[in-house]
């Protein structure tokens, strides 16, 4: 098994992964994108960040752009074949294959739900009128609403460091930070005293390294 998958990604996808995490369907919507990276390949000369999907005990995933860096944990399978090419994304609870249709419908599915404005039967009727024309059929819709279900409930593991020279603001928004959590309410920082380099980001939630200290 490859414990370390490393895939650059272009313009379009670091639009999408530059956008703020809020909600933790912002988080999900990102695993989506990533698995679309998977599915799609490697990008050109117009590469504008890299992921590094790590797969041992801790199997997370890193995005890495100027100035920023995050990760959350990647909930779904990847194999390769004989030759060590890439093979299928897959979730193994629900034995789905992911593929492009499906993150289609997945996003579709993520869009929908409201939690503070419907009910999950709510959700569920409103999935099936939106989507069962498009040649999906029930089996498909009650399997990947399961699985936004599971991912929605699951502790995914957010963190990010920013470089923010625009909003520094001394001991109160250091200049060089790491961002545990993604909720406003919910977050909180921890100031450094300098660049944190990419190889110290992911050796600092390698649960097969040493532990790092605050003090």
């Amino acid at each position: 098994m490859k414990e370390t998958i490393k895939i650059p990604f272009g313009v379009y996808y670091q639009e999408q992964f530059s956008k703020p995490m809020r909600r933790k369907q912002d988080v999900v919507s990102f695993i989506l994108g990533v698995v679309n990276v998977l599915l799609v390949g490697e990008s050109g000369s117009d590469s504008s960040g890299i992921l590094y999907l790590k797969r041992n005990k801790m199997n997370r995933v890193f995005c890495f752009m100027e100035g920023k860096y995050f990760s959350t944990v990647f909930p779904f399978d990847v194999e390769f074949d004989e030759n060590g090419n890439f093979y299928k994304v897959y979730d193994s609870i629900s034995d789905i294959r992911i593929n492009n249709r499906s993150v289609a419908l997945l996003e579709r599915m993520l869009e929908k739900i409201d939690f503070e404005e419907s009910s999950i039967d709510e959700i569920i009727e409103d999935a099936y009128l939106d989507i069962a024309e498009d040649g999906y059929t029930d089996k498909d819709i009650d399997r990947c609403f399961g699985l936004i279900l599971r991912l929605l409930s699951m502790e995914l593991g957010y963190i990010r460091y920013d470089y923010d020279p625009e909003r520094e603001n001394g001991r109160l928004h250091p200049l060089y930070h790491v961002d545990i959590n993604y909720s406003t309410k919910g977050t909180y920082k921890l100031g450094m005293n300098k660049k944190m380099e990419t190889a110290e980001f992911i050796d600092m939630l390698d649960t097969k390294t040493d532990c790092r200290y605050v003090q």
